[in-house]
C-alpha cells in the first residue's frame, strides 16, 4: 500500500479531508384543441412509417463520462506573479510550492456536473462547515487555505494552442497533500451535488480520474465517495481529457512556447517566446541572446500572438546558439534549460526542423519527449 493512500484512508475515517495543518421539469402539451369548436383534425405521424427517428448528433446524455484530470505543471509556485511583482496565489508568498492543474469536465453530458461548479462548491463548503468549524466556510475560504486560482478559457487563442473554449480549471500551489485535499473536495461536491439533484443521477455516470506522471502521490478507488470512479495514473500530459495546452495558464494567456530546430545531425538549436518574461533572468544567466520584435509589423500571425488589451506589445525572443548534442555537457545543457532552470513550466515545445532518424539529434528529441513538462510536437 502507498504511504499517501494509508495516509488518506485516515484521513477518511476522521471525515475525509483535514485542515488542521493547511493553511490554506418540462411541461407536457396536449395534443387536443382546448379552446375551439372544432377539434384539430388527427394528423398521422410519419414516423409511424418511416421508424424511429434518428438520434441527434448533439443530444447529449447525463450519464456520459466525466473526467478529473491532475498534472503538476511548476515546481515553484513563487515564479508566477503579477506586473507589480505580487505573488498571484493568495496566501503563498512566503512558502515555496508546486502548481498543480485540476480539470473536471463533462464534455459529452447535459447536464454537465462540472456546470458552475464553483457555485457548486460554495453550497457543498458551507453545508459542511455548519457541523465542522475546522472546515472552510465557503470557496473563498477554500481558495486562500489552499491556494487556488481558478481559470476559465474564452475564445482568444494566442500562437494557436488547442483551447477548450470555457473549459474551467484550477491551479492549486500546494504539496501533495495539498492537491489531494482539493481532489477529496472536488468528490465531496460531486457526491453532494447528485444527491440532491435529479438529473444526472448518482451512481450513473463513470467519473474517471487522471493523474499525470509527474504527480507523486497515488490514489485509489476507495478513496472517494462517489462510487462509480475509475483511477488512471502516470499518464502523459497529451493522454490527458483536458491537457495543460488546453486551459489558460495561471496568469494571463501566454505560456512559454519554444521553437527546437534540429540544425544538422549533432547540432540543435532553440527561440524561447511567449512567457519569457517570467523567466528572463534564468534565460540570461544561461547565456541566451535577448531580441525583440521590430516595430511596425502588422501581420496576421503576430496580432494574433496579444491579448486585444496589449496589441502594442512586442515579442520578446531569447535564443540558444547551436550546441552539439554528441557531447554530455552540450546535452545537459540544453536538457537543463528546458526543466530546471525554468522551473519545469510546461513548455510548448514546437519541433520546427524535424531530425532525421537514426541521428543524435533524432535520438535527444525522442527523448525530450519523455520528459513531464515537455509537451513535444511538430509543426
Amino acid at each position: 500500500m502507498y504511504p499517501e493512500v494509508a495516509h488518506f484512508r485516515l484521513h477518511r475515517a476522521m471525515g475525509k479531508t483535514k485542515y488542521a495543518d493547511t493553511s490554506a421539469t418540462v411541461a407536457q402539451r396536449t395534443g387536443a384543441h382546448q379552446g375551439g369548436a372544432e377539434a384539430m383534425p388527427q394528423v398521422p405521424k410519419a414516423s409511424l412509417l418511416a421508424g424511429s427517428p434518428k438520434k441527434k448528433a448533439n443530444q447529449r446524455s447525463p450519464d456520459a463520462p466525466a473526467f478529473l484530470s491532475v498534472y503538476k505543471v511548476c515546481s515553484d509556485a513563487m515564479i508566477y506573479t503579477d506586473y507589480n511583482d505580487a505573488v498571484l496565489f493568495p496566501g503563498v508568498s512566503t512558502v515555496n510550492q508546486s502548481v498543480f492543474l485540476v480539470a473536471l469536465s463533462h464534455p459529452e453530458a447535459y447536464p454537465q456536473i462540472d456546470f458552475k461548479i464553483e457555485d457548486k462548491l460554495d453550497a457543498m463548503l458551507q453545508e459542511k462547515a455548519a457541523g465542522d468549524s475546522q472546515r472552510p466556510r465557503s470557496w473563498e475560504d477554500l481558495q486562500q487555505r489552499l491556494h487556488i486560482v481558478p481559470v476559465n478559457t474564452g475564445t482568444f487563442v494566442p500562437y494557436n494552442l488547442p483551447y477548450k473554449n470555457w473549459q474551467r480549471a484550477f491551479y492549486v500551489a500546494s504539496n501533495d497533500q495539498g492537491c489531494q485535499t482539493f481532489i477529496m473536495e472536488i468528490d465531496n461536491c460531486i457526491t453532494h451535488t447528485l444527491e440532491r439533484t435529479e438529473r444526472p443521477k448518482f451512481g450513473q455516470f463513470t467519473l474517471n480520474v487522471q493523474i499525470g506522471r509527474n504527480v507523486g502521490f497515488k490514489l485509489t478507488k476507495d478513496d472517494f465517495d462517489y462510487p462509480l470512479v475509475e483511477v488512471t495514473h502516470g499518464l502523459a500530459a497529451a493522454d490527458l481529457a483536458v491537457t495543460p495546452l488546453q486551459v489558460y495558464p495561471p496568469s494571463g494567456v501566454r505560456p512559454l512556447v519554444v521553437h527546437f530546430e534540429a540544425v544538422n545531425e549533432v547540432c540543435v538549436a532553440m527561440t524561447f517566446f511567449g512567457d519569457t518574461y517570467r523567466h528572463r533572468h534564468a534565460l540570461g544567466r544561461a547565456g541566451l541572446e535577448m531580441s525583440k520584435e521590430e516595430p511596425g509589423e502588422d501581420s496576421e500571425e503576430a496580432s494574433n500572438a496579444y491579448s486585444p488589451s496589449r496589441k502594442t506589445r512586442l515579442e520578446t525572443f531569447y535564443l540558444m546558439a547551436s550546441k552539439d548534442v554528441s557531447v554530455e555537457a552540450e546535452s545537459t545543457f540544453v536538457t537543463k534549460l528546458l526543466t530546471d532552470d525554468v522551473a519545469n513550466v510546461i513548455i510548448d515545445l514546437r519541433v520546427v526542423s524535424p531530425a532525421k532518424e537514426d541521428t543524435v539529434t533524432y535520438t535527444f528529441v525522442n527523448n525530450l519527449k519523455k520528459i513531464p513538462n515537455l509537451l513535444v510536437r511538430e509543426v
